[in-house]
């Protein structure tokens, strides 16, 4: 892989980061559990990894590049940063669909109790209401 070849790979690398982040913000921000800050403090070291690693590599001269492109082309040199970046989002999806399934499982529970509590109401207040009625009845 040539020189270009190799920048144009880091810009398609930098557009997969710059895609997850803000999923994973909002990710977070809806599910702020122990595991989830785990694995995006994960995700962060990673990118922060790779950043450090595209930055040393754009730092290098262009007979680095040519070399480098021979020696260690982009499959050994970022292919595992990236790869790493989208396991690791892809674990931060499953941990936040897990969390929605228990927030939506909680949600009809709760949904089942309150039917329950009205359902006894309404009995409450028909028994109040026919003891009114016949109370009404009575001393007429």
């Amino acid at each position: 892989m040539n020189h270009e070849e190799q920048v144009n790979q880091l810009a398609k690398a930098c557009v997969q980061i710059a895609d997850v982040l803000p999923r994973v913000e909002l990710t977070l921000t809806l599910y702020k559990t122990d595991l989830m800050q785990r694995a995006v403090s994960e995700l962060y070291v990673v990118i922060i990894k790779f950043l450090q690693h595209a930055v040393r590599w754009y730092r290098r001269g262009k007979l680095s590049h040519t070399w480098g492109a021979i020696t260690r082309p982009w499959e050994l040199g970022f292919r595992d940063h990236v790869d790493n970046i989208d396991e690791i989002s892809r674990r931060i999806d499953q941990l936040a669909s897990g969390a929605s399934k228990a927030e939506l499982r909680a949600t009809h529970l709760e949904a089942r109790r309150i039917r329950e509590e009205l359902k006894e109401v309404r009995f409450q207040v028909n028994t109040l209401v026919q003891m009114a009625y016949r109370g009404s009845i009575t001393t007429h």
